[in-house]
């Protein structure tokens, strides 16, 4: 059995101007994995509108006792990464 872990993310401009928006995605196994980029993308966001959910990336991973993390993360061009945004995930159900 496998599970498809899929990353997606909600943006909103509550600014005055438009902006072009990055965003990155990235999954870990909790006990031990290390951080893999599983997708990342570019949006257009006009002032005062909203984008998502947007797809950023999946990854298919074996059914398995373990917990597994996905976190989200943007951008305006000129600006610093926002912070991590964690996301769940639910388990394989038979």
């Amino acid at each position: 059995m496998t599970r498809e872990i899929t990353a997606h993310i909600k943006a909103r401009n509550t600014g005055p101007r438009a902006l072009n928006l990055s965003y990155e995605a990235f999954f870990r196994v909790v006990d031990g994995g290390h951080w893999v980029k599983v997708g990342s993308g570019r949006a257009h966001v006009r002032a005062g509108e909203s984008v998502g959910p947007v797809e950023v990336g999946s990854t298919t991973r074996v059914c398995g006792p373990v917990k597994v993390e996905i976190r989200v993360h943007a951008r305006a061009d000129g600006g610093a990464w926002s912070n991590w945004s964690p996301a769940s995930t639910r388990q394989c159900q038979t």
